[in-house]
């Protein structure tokens, strides 16, 4: 052997140790604490004027908020919560303040702290026991003011208050009976407001000199709650908005010019909705948008920013991204690049030089894993709609039949929302199921069902009234899909999700259940009657869309009969699979009652099903000891009744606070 062949050997042998080693993380079990403990570092944000790096952290196990001088430095812990952790946050204009908010144990009654990062002061600003406070607005003009909304005096709606977060002065600027939103000027004066009226239409009003709110565009009812203003440019004389042309179906960005009401589309898309738009921080003006069918796509708008999409195109390859915060100056952009096969990643843009510096990524424990690809598909609807849907296979299987190995078990995972979306990308909750189901050797399936936002008006209101019905269908549509093509066994589906899509699985369960094989049900209504006459306060505002989204009226007989029949507790006596349940005791909009009664009824019935109460927790889990048990137990009955892979229950429940009311852990 000559030398250069001997260095040539010595070179690749690091490389094929790797790939041996790639290899055997791809075969093995990915612990499930890697995958759902908190990220290392996650939520960054630049201080306005770019001298300061916050991001979301571990503290003793804990989310909480840490700084550090974003180009060298020393990082701090500026909270230190013991409890669920420290998530929603953002800068004051003043670079001085950070504001986050906290609630007890998930009951999302929000009480605003402010933290100063130069004396590690933290002060609470509200302390509401039964009533929230929310951060409406903040204004580069007034570094030190901010608007909160706090619905103390009427429990449905926010009266807003000035705030001088140096001062802690409060202001009553305006009380409010009627709106649901605002958008302000740079005086922090709020100059558009938004409500619901009586036919469960959108209401857009502006602001007259007196203080009054006049008319100003109405919001057909199979675009409210997804269409509407985003907006107001700093002079206050441009007011953008997401909304479709009256003869289309696809929403566009326009642009409203408030002295004479011209309208004009700055950006559209022929395959989806807007999703995002990026505004210049000074003048809030849009420089980008970004349209999501399957993944992701951006149209730049200002074309002088051309050069800074371009660059970061070339540097995240394949990656979808987004530009989660950026400076005052506009000199410095913080990007999140998103991908199926890797966790977040997230870096530094230096605009002048067009320079890109890697910061951290979201869990690089989970980066020493070989994650599965995933794969966005299309399947039609019994009915003809187009469900843009996302499918994640166990290590090296393929989509095509011609080259599957062999049939698969299915898990099904449903959005919630529903008025929601599916993304993408290793996405937290959604993206961590597909990686953790595909390495047990499931295929996971997730479904835009009709209902879901992004897609366009006729796929959202295509939903009204199909509760239990064609959005069902739509669910069954996408496992039929999988078994058509030879990819999954129909004899091995389960179904699971939280919030509606812990109804869906429920509806599964009884509607369904020759399909479904197990359901695992997370804060999932059971009863709709119930379920809208235990809404929270916040919620009645929009009471009467929920009921034309519904299809009927829970306060006439008719309505409580229609209700009644799409609701799972009125046909337990049909499950015949096994059912986890699993609810946050202090759920403000699922409330412990939906569950229970459910359990109860099955009890009755001697019908299996295990119950898992947590006692700190609200509309899902924040505490990672409590997801993590809850995903062990998951993992259990998966097995058992699909025959996937499994991580033993190990001590997964010691550190949780779970109670078990009902069945039986699995071994």
């Amino acid at each position: 052997m000559t030398f250069i062949k001997k260095i040539s050997f010595l070179f690749f042998l690091p490389l094929l140790l790797l790939q041996c080693n790639k290899e055997k993380m791809s075969n093995s079990l990915i612990p499930r604490d890697v995958i759902f403990k908190n990220p290392t570092r996650s939520n960054p944000q630049l201080s306005p004027d770019g001298q300061w790096l916050s991001y979301v952290a571990p503290l003793n196990g804990v989310k909480n908020i840490f700084i550090e001088p974003l180009y060298g430095g020393k990082s701090m812990a500026l909270t230190n919560d013991t409890k669920r952790g420290v998530e929603h946050y953002r800068w004051s204009f003043d670079n001085t303040h950070i504001l986050f908010v906290k609630d007890h144990e998930g009951d999302e009654n929000w009480n605003l702290y402010t933290a100063n990062i130069k004396t590690k002061k933290i002060t609470q600003i509200s302390d509401e026991k039964k009533a929230q406070t929310r951060i409406l607005g903040t204004s580069q003009k007034h570094p030190t003011k901010i608007i909160v909304g706090i619905n103390k005096r009427n429990p449905q709606f926010h009266d807003l208050y000035l705030l001088d977060i140096e001062t802690k002065e409060k202001k009553n600027i305006y009380e409010n009976n009627t709106y649901l939103g605002f958008l302000f000027d740079e005086d922090l004066v709020p100059q558009v407001a938004l409500s619901e009226i009586s036919t469960g239409e959108n209401l857009v009003s502006r602001r007259r000199p007196d203080g009054t709110y006049a008319p100003y565009i109405k919001i057909p009812f199979e675009e409210s709650g997804i269409y509407g203003p985003l907006a107001l440019s700093s002079d206050g004389q441009t007011l953008y908005w997401n909304g479709p042309s009256p003869e289309g179906d696809l929403s566009h960005l326009w642009q409203i010019n408030l002295r004479n009401n011209e309208r004009t589309v700055i950006s559209a898309s022929k395959e989806a909705d807007l999703s995002e738009v990026l505004l210049s921080p000074q003048a809030n003006t849009p420089i980008a948008a970004s349209f999501t069918k399957g993944r992701q796509h951006w149209d730049i708008i200002d074309k002088q920013y051309a050069p800074d999409f371009k660059t970061l195109r070339a540097h995240l390859k394949n990656d979808d991204f987004y530009i989660l915060s950026q400076t005052l100056k506009n000199d410095k952009w913080l990007i999140l690049s998103r991908s199926d096969i890797k966790s977040d990643s997230f870096y530094i843009f230096e605009r002048s030089t067009q320079s890109l510096k890697h910061l951290f990524s979201s869990k690089p424990h989970l980066d020493a894993y070989a994650l599965n690809p995933m794969h966005v598909v299309e399947i039609p609807s019994r009915d003809g709609l187009n469900l843009v849907s996302y499918v994640t296979l166990p290590h090296q299987q393929q989509l095509s039949p011609a080259t599957a190995k062999k049939r698969l078990p299915l898990v099904v995972l449903v959005h919630g929302g529903p008025w929601q979306r599916d993304h993408w990308g290793l996405t937290r909750f959604t993206g961590d199921v597909h990686q953790w189901l595909s390495n047990r050797g499931y295929a996971v399936l997730s479904i835009n069902y009709r209902g879901s936002t992004g897609f366009g008006k006729k796929h959202f209101s295509s939903s009204f009234g199909e509760w239990g019905r064609k959005m069902h269908e739509d669910i069954l549509d996408g496992v039929q899909w999988m078994v058509d093509h030879e990819i999954v066994d129909p004899k091995r589906v389960g179904i699971m999700g939280g919030s509606y899509g812990g109804y869906e699985t429920l509806v599964g369960m009884t509607f369904s259940p020759d399909v479904f094989a197990c359901g695992i049900d997370l804060v999932g209504p059971s009863n709709l009657l119930s379920f809208m006459g235990s809404i929270p306060p916040y919620w009645e505002p929009l009471y009467n869309s929920t009921v034309r989204r519904l299809g009927a009226d829970p306060r006439t007989e008719k309505g409580k009969a229609y209700l009644k029949e799409r609701s799972p507790l009125f046909y337990i006596e049909r499950i015949q699979a096994p059912l986890l349940i699993g609810q946050g005791k202090n759920d403000p909009r699922v409330v412990e009652s939906e569950s229970q009664q459910i359990v109860d009824a099955l009890k009755a019935k001697h019908i299996d099903v295990t119950y898992l109460l947590y006692p700190d927790e609200g509309h899902g889990f924040a505490r990672p000891e409590n997801s993590i048990s809850f995903w062990a137990v998951t993992e259990g009955i998966l097995h058992k009744t699909l025959h996937g892979k499994c991580e033993p229950l190990n001590d997964a429940m010691k550190k949780a606070s779970a109670q078990l009311k009902a069945g039986k852990l699995p071994n």
